[in-house]
């Protein structure tokens, strides 16, 4: 059996599949219901589809990375470098130790992850060029 074989991915392309589908289930089920509170405020409405549209891109995501679709590679990264930015920003506004570290480990993870898909074996499988 071939390294790029399509119907044996690679175990890091199964972990972020979980890591983005814990991400995407608690997106949708923070997001959908500030949609249905009967007396929500526009706060609390906006947070709702902000939380609910990204529970559905990490799903599209999820998919596209399923299935080894060039745009599930690009749609995943980029998901993940915004993940870094933003989370690097929380992060260096944090004031203690164990507040930096609930913060960092998902900064560390998503570095991880554009790491892995910078792999040429990976960016083959997805038939993406560096």
């Amino acid at each position: 059996m071939s390294e790029l074989d399509i119907n044996k991915r690679p175990t890091g392309v199964l972990l972020i599949a979980i890591y983005t589908g814990v991400g995407a289930l608690l997106s949708l089920l923070l997001g959908i219901p500030q949609l249905l509170l009967p007396e929500a405020t526009v706060i609390s409405l906006m947070t709702g589809v902000i939380y609910t549209v990204l529970g559905f891109l990490f799903v599209a995501a999820i998919y596209g990375l399923w299935t080894l679709k060039a745009w599930g590679y690009k749609l995943i990264r980029g998901i993940y470098m915004l993940s870094i930015v933003f989370g690097c920003m929380s992060l260096f506004s944090s004031d203690t130790f164990g507040s930096m570290v609930v913060q960092g480990a998902p900064v560390a993870f998503a570095i991880w992850i554009m790491l892995f898909l910078q792999k040429e074996k990976v960016m083959l499988l997805f038939q993406v060029k560096s």
